[in-house]
């Protein structure tokens, strides 16, 4: 019998318990999530292939057939508003009847759950064969879009990004984010692309320091992306878990009245390391400030990753807790376009020896 899987809301990162807001000189700067399916034999359960009504053995299960439009059958059940969830099958959504094919249209009332796309299950498009990936509004909410599996070709508009993604190994299913309100204010965010990225990133699992049984984190695509280099640099070196303190937030900088690079979804901030060997190194606790020399592995570890990340340009801007004391228990890194250049510092203005990337001490300022 099929379960319901909770589904969780992140909170605003100001408005976390222990949390520390953005000051203001950081202008360098859910709704929906579940666990994503692992690829394999998808069966028995909404979206999976199916001949007979026998082969959706859940509460209302019913076999769309082949005939009437779907290619190798697919389960579904009537809905209204809301489908039921599994966690070893992508996440579901209700559509109204008028997107199924047209011969299938009268076998539901009202709507049909249909399994929304999922690149984890089916990394070459988010759909099995036959199927694509589809904009497609919640029924009775049409505010409320998102990509679902429907018979025939993937909608013309889906993000080439998603496939980007999918090609680097990142297990994620995409979504629609319907813009949100800053509270208190009229400023709108959005994040492109936006996507649930799986706890596992290419092995480096994604722990959420305020709630660490989350299992998807949402970001926008280009987020996933750099998220995957980080992933590529840290698995060398041991690491196993990426601790942070969120991603997505809609609010001003502190102070401002500018959007945070958390508005978008690119930013994430970083709050500590677990090691295959069962090490923890955090900002807060490890972090030596203001010096060249370090009298701890884990304060060199720590300049070293973040000085290198610079280097590369994983990120466009990385705030060490040399910043100010905002910033005291976490590495703020984002995307904001057209950075990685020279600006001023939280208390000056800009220093040729003070890339935008990275604030610290040597390699760059003593």
């Amino acid at each position: 019998m099929a379960r319901t899987r909770t589904r969780s809301r992140l909170l605003p990162l100001w408005a976390l318990p222990g949390a520390l807001a953005l000051s203001g000189c950081d202008d360098a700067s859910k709704a929906d999530s579940g666990t994503v399916a692992p690829s394999g034999d998808l069966s028995d359960f909404i979206g999976a292939p199916c001949s007979a009504h026998a082969d959706c053995p859940y509460a209302g299960g019913i076999c769309l057939p082949a005939a009437d439009g779907f290619p190798g059958g697919m389960c579904s059940v009537e809905c209204d508003r809301y489908c039921p969830d599994d966690d070893a099958h992508p996440t579901t959504f209700c559509v109204d009847r008028s997107a199924l094919p047209r011969k299938a249209r009268d076998l539901v009332r009202d709507g049909a759950c249909v399994s929304r796309c999922s690149y984890a299950a089916y990394p070459e498009g988010g759909c099995r064969e036959g199927y694509g990936c589809t904009r497609e509004a919640r029924i009775h909410e049409p505010d409320r879009e998102t990509w679902t599996c429907l018979p025939g070709a993937p909608d013309g508009r889906l993000p080439s990004c998603y496939q980007e993604l999918a090609d680097r190994g990142v297990a994620f299913e995409p979504d629609i984010r319907p813009p949100d309100t800053v509270a208190g204010s009229s400023r709108q965010c959005f994040v492109d692309d936006a996507v649930w990225l799986e706890r596992s990133v290419l092995g480096v699992d994604l722990v959420y320091a305020f709630d660490a049984s989350l299992d998807t984190t949402l970001a926008a695509c280009s987020l996933g992306l750099a998220l995957a280099d980080t992933a590529d640099d840290l698995r060398p070196r041991g690491v196993t878990e990426l601790h942070h303190m969120g991603t997505y937030a809609c609010r001003t900088v502190s102070g401002t009245s500018t959007l945070s690079r958390h508005a978008y979804g690119d930013a994430i901030d970083i709050s500590g390391f677990r090691f295959a060997d069962g090490r923890t190194y955090t900002l807060v606790g490890d972090w030596e400030h203001d010096t060249t020399r370090y009298t701890t592995s884990a304060g060199r570890w720590l300049f070293d990753v973040a000085s290198g990340w610079h280097t590369r340009r994983l990120w466009s801007v990385i705030l060490t807790p040399n910043y100010n004391a905002a910033h005291d228990d976490h590495f703020h890194v984002d995307l904001t376009p057209g950075s990685h250049s020279m600006a001023r510092t939280c208390d000056g203005p800009a220093s040729p020896l003070v890339p935008a990337g990275y604030f610290g001490p040597a390699p760059y300022a003593d």
